[in-house]
């Protein structure tokens, strides 16, 4: 002290204070901060050997590693095992260890050197500063800087917010997909992990209340999890959306991550304005969505709305309007929007918003809870299986306390006036809030789904109606169903009768009639399967990268040598596979061939007789229902127009053509048209196809084939390419190939009786019906018959 240099003033208090305290840290310094044994903590003796080190380590490691060990004390337990482990497996300090207690000794006074293992940060602090720890013997210090609160951090307030393997894959990366992530990965030896505590506390204290998942990843027993995040370097933080861990690289700000995370969320908020409004509110009815339109000052939207805009993407369509921009002041007037943040949601009513949401409710809970009562239309459509399962979910009560009123509708404008009359139904009749759900589907889309409904079809609505379903949800795919009489024709009457329908249900006065089991609704909002293809090639791709990088070099070998083969397999198989299956589309084809053939060479009269017979129905008033009009989804009736001076001669070859095909099922009957009777239904029928004579007559449409599908309104033509010139009695044979109403002529003399020449081919055109690939010529309705 008296050899200081001149103009040094120290002061001699603080030595005499100082010495005491170093000798006193030299003389109570534990053993490695531990303060317990760890031949007792790996139950060996202090004559183990390495193997047996090692043998107990494993087996311990294996019993108390936290992924598997749900003890409370599980995590203490096997930092304290890795720690002794560290030390015995280390020849120097397991020397240390014995002989003085301490496996970093290094003499007299000397503090040692402690290993933190943080990216080759080594910090000279030995034992003797262990006093100052404040968790448990296997665990560092804290260090506080500045004027920091020396209470304690958000990683020792939430353990419980602690991420293991088993909770991110179980937990983080399912709900990453509606919900982002940030995770801190840290150890408790990192002297930079202790410096951002204070950021990172207030990182957490801004956006936990948004909504972000946040979690904290100790390195020390959770490698397999760090080495996952691709995690190099300590501390890091990891950002998990949509199932895919994202490190930032940056400086760690408050604002820097709220930015990262801004542009990290995959949300689509589309710019409203006066006049991109009206077509973003009136897509609602078309995509089956509501609207959500934030007013607000700020440039762009705040993270806040678009957590909640990425929690609710699939069921809303979110909007931002600028109100400082002098594109949204009309919007603004008409809507009474003020200067601070407004939410406005819209439904079909484009005029008038469903719900809003004021600044001074502007908060995170209110927000959330606000979207999520609005994440369906007044009338939604049942355009999934996930909005069925909302708006119709299983009630196992009985009587029923919820039922469901779907009305059955087609994808076509005639059908508006149907769906707003049943909307304002539904908006108007608050006595069955909570108890019936209202909404429709389109049949053209949902046939899988409606054609479970069959039973009672027959009374549940006149031509000038729509079907109207009353059903009971009682298990997740078992419903009990009825239909409203008379079904939906959008008047008054059909208001009171629906009333009274559902209050004799709800009351237990009448029961539905009809059981049935229900299939999966068809998503039809889903991409193209082009689309589906490559987003999961996408994700397979991420998946094995993942699993490649997380496995040492052995492992990944095998395991790629196994699904390159198992691959070359699979793709042999689907070679085989396709190939057989075009062997067979050709064989069923000749065979079809040849028993045509066989039919048309008249090989024995007793197979003759065995292939002539065929139930030839002609098309008259009587018949006309059962031919066309009633024929269930996808079958056809196969008609061909004769004269009454050919009939016999044309039926007989009709017949023998048509009856290899008698027992396909997409096929319901055979009939004819008798043209002297209904030359005008053939005329009406196809007065707009093109190429087709202006008049109908015997000479010009004898030989006519139609293939008519009652129920979806279009039918296939069979019509020869030439004609015999019957003056020069010659007969041109046809080669087979008629795609229909090719060529024809206006005036035909009259042949020869024997005119079975016209269906020649007939065979081959059959082949193409069933197999889908003639032309189809629509028509507006069926027309009347004699």
């Amino acid at each position: 002290v008296q050899d200081h240099e001149p103009g040094m003033m120290l002061p001699r208090p603080a030595v005499c204070v100082c010495l005491p305290v170093l000798c006193l840290l030299v003389l109570t310094g534990d053993s490695h901060g531990l303060g317990l044994d760890p031949y007792t903590i790996l139950g060996v003796q202090k004559s183990a050997d390495e193997r047996q080190i090692k043998k107990a380590y494993r087996q311990l490691s294996r019993e108390w590693h936290p992924d598997k060990n749900k003890d409370p004390g599980a995590e203490q337990k096997f930092i304290e095992i890795n720690q002794a482990y560290e030390i015995l497996s280390d020849s120097e300090k397991r020397s240390n260890f014995d002989n003085y207690g301490d496996p970093d000794y290094r003499g007299p006074l000397n503090f040692g050197s402690r290993d933190f293992r943080d990216d080759g940060f080594r910090a000279g602090f030995g034992h003797p500063f262990q006093f100052f720890r404040q968790r448990d013997s296997f665990r560092t210090f804290h260090f506080h800087y500045g004027n920091q609160d020396h209470g304690e951090s958000f990683r020792d307030k939430n353990q419980e917010m602690l991420v293991t393997l088993n909770k991110y894959e179980q937990t983080v990366v399912p709900q990453s997909h509606v919900k982002p992530f940030l995770l801190e990965v840290y150890n408790d030896w990192c002297l930079p992990c202790l410096q951002i505590e204070p950021v990172w506390d207030s990182i957490v204290e801004e956006l936990q209340p948004m909504g972000v998942g946040i979690g904290i990843v100790n390195s020390d027993f959770a490698a397999k999890l760090t080495q996952r995040l691709g995690v190099s370097r300590l501390p890091s933080l990891v950002a998990v959306v949509g199932g895919r861990p994202v490190i930032y690289a940056g400086i760690v700000t408050k604002q820097d991550v709220r930015r990262f995370l801004e542009r990290l969320l995959p949300v689509s908020i589309e710019e409203v304005s006066d006049s991109s409004f009206e077509g973003f509110v009136s897509g609602c009815k078309t995509d089956n969505k509501p609207r959500a339109i934030l007013f607000s000052q700020k440039v762009v939207p705040s993270l806040l709305y678009r957590v909640v805009s990425f929690a609710y993407q699939e069921r809303i369509m979110f909007g931002y309007a600028n109100t400082k921009s002098a594109n949204t002041q009309t919007l603004r007037f008409d809507f009474d929007v003020g200067s601070g943040p407004t939410l406005l949601i819209f439904k079909e009513d484009k005029n008038i918003p469903a719900d809003r949401l004021e600044a001074g409710e502007m908060q995170k809970g209110a927000l959330n809870a606000k979207i999520s009562s609005n994440l369906h239309l007044f009338l939604p459509r049942l355009s999934s299986q996930d909005v069925f399962n909302e708006v119709c979910p299983p009630d196992r009560s009985e009587p029923p306390s919820r039922l469901c009123a779907i009305l059955f509708t087609y994808k076509d404008m005639n059908h508006d006036f149907f769906r707003d009359t049943y909307r304002q139904y539904a908006q108007s009749v608050e006595e069955f809030q909570g108890r019936v759900t209202f909404s429709y589907l389109y049949e053209n889309t949902q046939g899988s789904f409606a054609d479970k409904f069959a039973e009672g079809l027959e009374e549940a609505s006149i031509p000038t109606s729509l079907c109207l379903l009353l059903l009971w949800r009682h298990e997740e795919f078992a419903v009990t169903y009825d239909w409203l009489p008379s079904g939906w024709q959008g008047t008054g009457n059909d208001h009171r009768r629906l009333t009274s329908e559902l209050q004799t249900i709800l009351q237990g006065k009448k029961k539905l009639r009809f059981l049935t089991s229900i299939s999966e609704l068809y998503r039809e909002d889903q991409p193209a399967l082009i689309v589906q293809f490559f987003l999961k090639l996408q994700n397979l791709w991420f998946f094995l990268w993942d699993w490649y990088h997380h496995m040492d070099v052995i492992e990944s070998t095998m395991v790629i040598s196994v699904m390159l083969t198992l691959l070359m397999v699979a793709a042999g198989g689907l070679v085989l596979s396709m190939a057989n299956s075009e062997m067979q589309k050709e064989r069923k084809r000749e065979r079809r061939q040849r028993a045509a053939h066989r039919a048309n060479t008249d090989q024995t009269a007793t197979n003759l007789r065995k292939r002539r017979y065929l139930e030839l129905d002609e098309l008259v008033p009587s018949t006309y229902a059962n031919l066309i009009l009633d024929l269930r989804p996808g079958q056809l009736t196969i008609l061909i127009a004769v004269g009454q001076e050919n009939r016999e001669v044309l039926l007989k070859t009709f017949a023998r053509e048509v009856y290899p095909y008698a027992r396909e099922s997409k096929i319901a009957g055979f009939a004819f048209v008798l043209l002297e009777r209904n030359h005008l239904w053939l005329q009406d029928l196809v007065q707009n196809t093109k190429d087709w004579p202006d008049t109908v007559t015997v000479q010009n449409c004898e030989g006519i084939v139609i293939a008519a599908n009652g129920h979806r309104f279009y039918y296939h033509m069979f019509y020869p390419k030439e004609r015999r010139n019957h003056e020069k009695g010659k007969q041109d044979l046809l080669d087979g190939d008629f795609v229909g109403l090719n060529d024809s002529t206006s005036e035909e003399e009259e042949g020869p009786a024997d005119v079975s020449w016209l269906l020649n081919g007939l065979n081959f055109w059959m082949d193409r019906l069933l197999e889908g690939t003639l032309k189809k010529y629509p028509t507006a309705g069926w027309p009347d018959v004699r």
